[in-house]
């Protein structure tokens, strides 16, 4: 699992992972309103939202490390 990303800024346009439904996902941060994130996920062609604590920066596996994108 990546490293939770601890004290990070979370702007419009970030690519993020969200914890929902026991799993991360992969989506774009379209909008932040009072500490409320919507996050799209073009994968499902959804938009949600979602407390600060349910978001990290998104991570990928890269040559066996997790690489931050």
């Amino acid at each position: 699992m990546p490293p939770k990303s601890l004290h990070v800024l979370i702007c419009c346009g970030d690519k993020v992972d969200a914890f929902d439904k026991d799993g991360w996902w992969v989506g774009e941060v379209t909008a932040v309103r009072r500490n409320i994130y919507s996050v799209y996920f073009s994968t499902t062609d959804e938009e949600l939202e979602y407390p600060l604590y349910s978001l990290r920066k998104h991570h990928e596996w890269v040559n066996g490390s997790w690489v931050r994108q």
